[in-house]
């Protein structure tokens, strides 16, 4: 799960939490947010385990910037977006097949559009 944050204000981590931006705490949202997919998913796509991680992207000249390009907040990989290059590689798990992502999509896009009826 992908939280992504533009942000012109300054912004740094304080504990498990990205300060200064606006529209609500990102890592947080990111946390809800896999929650939310992970409960979706689980016994609703013939079984198929899927690991949700949250993230959150950050851009814009307020960005935090970590050295490495990325850093662990909490249990949130918090990644500098221009820096791309450098944090996908931190990704961890194996590659969901076509027809599982597909599966997924479906199961969650059927979902979507049933909420919003």
């Amino acid at each position: 799960m992908i939280e992504s944050k533009y942000t012109t204000s300054p912004t740094h981590v304080r504990g498990n939490a990205v300060m200064g931006v606006t529209g609500g705490e990102p890592v947080k949202h990111a946390i809800e947010g896999a929650r939310q997919v992970r409960l979706r998913l689980t016994g609703h796509v013939d079984d198929v385990e899927v690991v949700v991680r949250p993230m959150v992207v950050m851009w814009g000249p307020g960005r935090v910037r970590p050295d490495l390009g990325w850093q662990e907040v909490g249990d949130v990989l918090l990644c500098d977006g221009p820096e791309a290059d450098r944090w996908l590689r931190e990704l961890d798990g194996d590659k969901l097949d076509q027809d599982t992502v597909a599966m997924i999509e479906t199961y969650l896009m059927g979902h979507l559009t049933a909420q919003s009826d």
